[in-house]
């Protein structure tokens, strides 16, 4: 997140949303060609966001799609290590 508002403090009143702010970044053609990105930059950012937020889905879904009793109380554990290793 510290990427998204680093970009986003540079000029608040012109990145009034998350469009603006990447496609001023495609403009000053920050990031290389073949989907390469610069690292720092606000698109960056917003795809560690986006993985991990996807993570947390995939931990969530698989807990909630569990049935039965967790006798050893490991069955997060085993949704995080899962979610880790898709």
């Amino acid at each position: 997140m510290a990427k998204i508002e680093g970009s986003f403090e540079l000029a608040p009143a012109r990145y009034r949303s998350m469009r603006e702010l990447l496609e001023a970044e495609i403009a000053s053609d920050m990031h290389s060609t073949g989907a390469v990105l610069s690292d720092p930059s606000a698109a960056m950012g917003l795809l560690w966001a986006r993985r991990g937020l996807q993570f947390w889905v995939h931990i969530y879904q698989k807990r909630l799609a569990a049935t039965g009793p967790d006798p050893d109380g490991l069955a997060l554990q085993r949704s995080i290590d899962t979610a880790y290793k898709e």
